[in-house]
């Protein structure tokens, strides 16, 4: 039951945000994210020499730190792709505002605000099959139906997180299945090594005879052998 709570309510936020978005807003957004990140891995190394020398000076042989913390060619890279990736996310944010309310303007609200709430229910579908993803390559069939078996979502999730799986390289599929395999192994080793020790402890505790009272058990042997 908690497990359909949070499936329902993934889905309805996530078609609550781009209903009030619109489609246009949320795909740029998609895009946006994308395409920054793309400008910064073509333009931020071009950037990082540039800041790297405003910070430190070739001559200098100590690379000192800022605020004695973050060395200055580290800040340098930080700053070099940080600052890209903002700069173009906020142009392409200023860009889908602009053609949003276009569409407004022009009669097409409506439909970019229905066109929304449908992309954010395949959005949520894919962001509950990704996180229901680890559990559909772990568990095996027994262990779902004892663990999902009597929620309502249960055949949703299988459904999209092998609509998922068909996606995912041949190789990472064999990696998973080898950590699958190992699974029990490792967890077993885990639980072996969180219990203490409990050998030292018995040694410690048992009790040892010191050398007199050695003594005193030898010469009460020798007085009984006399007798």
């Amino acid at each position: 039951m908690i497990i359909d709570v949070l499936v329902l309510a993934v889905l309805l936020i996530s078609i609550l945000i781009a209903f009030f978005r619109g489609f246009i807003r949320e795909v740029l957004t998609i895009f946006g994210l994308v395409g920054a990140c793309f400008a910064a891995y073509i333009f931020a190394p071009m950037l990082e020499p540039v800041l790297s020398n405003f910070f430190v000076s070739p001559s200098t042989e100590e690379v000192g730190k800022f605020l004695g913390i973050i060395p200055y060619p580290l800040l340098a890279k930080l700053l070099a792709y940080g600052g890209v990736f903002i700069v173009f996310m906020i142009v392409l944010s200023l860009l889908s505002h602009f053609l949003s309310s276009g569409a407004e303007k022009i009669g097409l609200g409506s439909i970019d605000r229905v066109l929304g709430a449908i992309f954010g229910l395949a959005r949520g579908l894919l962001l509950v099959g990704l996180l229901y993803l680890p559990f559909f390559y772990i568990l095996d069939d027994a262990q779902k139906e004892s663990w999902f078996g009597r929620t309502m979502t249960h055949s949703y999730l299988e459904m999209t997180a092998k609509g998922i799986d068909h996606f995912i390289p041949k190789g990472a599929e064999e990696k998973v299945e080898e950590v699958k395999e190992e699974a029990p192994s490792n967890i077993e080793r885990l639980i072996r090594g969180a219990q203490p020790d409990r050998s030292d402890e018995a040694e410690e505790d048992t009790p040892a005879y010191d050398k007199d009272k050695r003594e005193e058990m030898d010469q009460l042997f020798e007085d009984v052998g006399d007798e």
